[in-house]
């Protein structure tokens, strides 16, 4: 029996570092994931759009800062954060806004002598 239904399967391997300094895949990922979450609107919730958009937006930060892209890594955190605040601890909003603060996610002609 057919039927119109679709599946989405997603495999987060947590932090696992393979090709994370690919640029090309983790952005190629963020429209899959998107075209993705575009098809299923309907059917998804806004916790799971918003959980894989996260997870989305916080590998590809991670692809920006190992290309030492700190500040385009330093938005997409904030993004992934604001998106879905309970997969990030406190600690991580403290070291960010630090790092912030002190120029670390800068990039180097913003940041202070």
């Amino acid at each position: 029996m057919l039927s119109n239904q679709f599946t989405v399967v997603q495999n987060d391997l947590g932090d696992r570092t393979v090709d994370i300094a690919n640029l090309k895949t983790a952005e190629e990922n963020l429209r899959t994931a998107k075209l993705i979450l575009s098809a299923a609107a309907t059917k998804l919730s806004t916790k799971v759009k918003r959980k894989v958009l996260s997870a989305s937006y916080f590998k590809l930060a991670q692809s920006y800062l190992a290309n030492n892209y700190r500040f385009r890594a330093s938005v997409f955190t904030i993004r992934a954060i604001l998106l879905y605040q309970d997969k990030y601890t406190p600690s991580l909003f403290v070291f960010l806004t630090q790092a912030l603060r002190l120029g670390f996610l800068l990039p180097a002609r913003f940041k202070q002598v």
